[in-house]
């Protein structure tokens, strides 16, 4: 029963001016921000990514910015961001007319054409709430992997490194600075990248960003905590070190990693076959200022590893040999020609970043302050691992390998197929498996051993290259002939 002391009826607008907000519980508070979450103008988008994006954590995630009912709440600029990164190079502005067309058609009131809301909605996205998302979609397709799909029973993660660039500004300049030979005005802010790769799934389980100073190795130590116990790694050359080897292996962490010929302190232990034989590795005298005097001082003086040689058969081409690196001692359950095939799939991670830099397009950032850098590589990630859930659940409907599909493809179809999804209130489950069926009907051919050199047959114009800062910079010569004025300078 109400408090008639608390009513006021002759003047019920005047209660919350004297009383104050009556207080609701949390439970209240999240049945109210799904329920805004279901009326949202966006929530086509939902409906596809619902198994990877519930819409629970964006009402556990309203912040001080998004707490107010806004035309751009936190779904709305987080669906809009994530459209902006799937189509690739839409501007703002282009986004801005796709939430009016959606408001529109479900008879809203429409917002200016105006980026100024958009671009400060964005500006007020918190990275924490985007590492959250991002973090869910790792655990959904971690969950979906089945026990097929992994090698010898085992869970194989793929590192690599890469490097990307952004817009030169002095924020950017700042934090990632460029190339020191180049002149200053010249270059662009380097960044460079670790990123730890599933081999079942092909998805982003995590990754560890830097400037140029941050070396490989650095930045493979913080993704560590990716790893679990049981888990083999799969790395190239560049990670191969007693300490990282020695570290692993105290977590029954397992490696396999490409040979590199300036190892010492090492000799031979047994014979386990042909090429195949187990070496006796010694801790360095000296401490690198990578591993702290605990973790170094805590390592054994000396671990045992395998070292198998494994020679490479290609036609027209001379056999070469190849020395692979591993912590995997049971010759009987693990044999060097599996070792040997397993390793040859450590080109795949090259081709999951191509996905991402090439097809995407994250090789060229387009944010101007390194917050905004770090809320776009969190956004590309959530995208790319959502293109992969829709490539695992194509496969699995379809019953192919996923290998076998196409990102490339899988990311087009998603873009003809938007609208679709966007007009379609009721067989959304019917739409989604024809979905399904046009992904796997064009599959990727096999071609082991194919040589794919990164060239270009179109020659570029040569123009001069940037020596100064552009307002600095004067050229008074043809870029083909060196002896003719150019035609600008010749007016003056």
């Amino acid at each position: 029963m109400s408090n008639k002391k608390d009513n006021t009826p002759f003047l019920p607008g005047f209660q919350a001016f004297f009383k104050g907000r009556p207080n609701i519980s949390k439970n209240e508070f999240t049945k109210r921000a799904l329920v805004k979450i279901q009326q949202s103008s966006i929530q086509e988008f939902r409906q596809l990514f619902s198994g990877y994006i519930p819409c629970q954590l964006f009402s556990l995630n309203y912040g001080k910015h998004f707490s107010r009912s806004r035309i751009y709440n936190l779904e709305v600029i987080f669906w809009a961001f994530l459209s902006q990164i799937l189509l690739k190079n839409t501007s703002c502005s282009e986004i801005v007319k796709k939430v009016q067309t959606w408001r529109i058609d479900r008879k809203l009131p429409t917002q200016s054409s105006g980026t100024g809301a958009y671009c400060k909605a964005k500006k007020k996205l918190s990275l924490s709430f985007l590492k959250t998302v991002f973090k869910n979609t790792v655990k959904v397709l971690s969950v979906k992997e089945k026990h097929s799909d992994l090698w010898c029973g085992r869970v194989v993660k793929v590192v690599d490194g890469t490097g990307l660039s952004m817009p030169d500004t002095k924020e950017n300049q700042k934090v990632y600075p460029q190339n020191g030979s180049i002149k200053p005005g010249c270059g662009f802010p380097q960044l460079n990248m670790v990123a730890v790769f599933s081999l079942a799934t092909g998805s982003i389980l995590g990754y560890a960003k830097g400037n140029k100073h941050s070396s490989e190795s650095r930045l493979w130590q913080k993704l560590f905590g990716l790893l679990k116990k049981e888990d083999i790694v799969l790395g190239d050359r560049g990670y191969l070190s007693f300490m990282n080897i020695a570290y692993l292996s105290s977590k029954k962490i397992d490696s396999v990693i490409r040979w590199k010929d300036r190892i010492k302190r090492i000799k031979k232990y047994k014979k386990l076959g042909e090429n195949d034989y187990i070496y006796l590795w010694k801790k360095p005298v000296s401490r690198s200022l990578l591993w702290s005097k605990e973790i170094f001082f805590n390592m054994p003086d000396e671990i045992y590893i395998r070292i198998v040689e494994i020679s490479v058969n290609k036609n027209g081409f001379r056999t070469r040999k190849m020395k692979i690196v591993t912590t995997l001692l049971d010759h009987e359950r693990y044999s060097a020609e599996d070792i040997g095939k397993l390793y040859f799939k450590r080109w795949i991670v090259e081709l999951r970043l191509k996905d991402i830099k090439t097809t995407m397009g994250m090789d060229i950032l387009k944010a101007k302050t390194p917050r905004q850098v770090e809320k776009e590589i969190a956004m590309f990630t959530i995208a790319y691992n959502l293109i992969r859930g829709i490539m695992l659940d194509a496969a699995r409907h379809c019953s192919k390998e996923i290998d076998r599909i196409s990102f490339s493809d899988t990311l087009n179809q998603l873009k003809q197929w938007m609208t679709l999804f966007a007009k379609t209130t009721s067989g959304f489950r019917t739409l989604l498996f024809d979905f399904y069926q046009c992904i796997c009907q064009k599959t990727i051919t096999k071609r082991p051993g194919r040589n794919e050199p990164r060239v270009k047959k179109r020659r570029a114009k040569n123009f001069h290259l940037m020596t100064k800062p552009r307002r600095e910079m004067i050229i008074d010569c043809h870029r083909n002939r060196p002896d003719k004025k150019n035609a600008f300078y010749a007016l003056k």
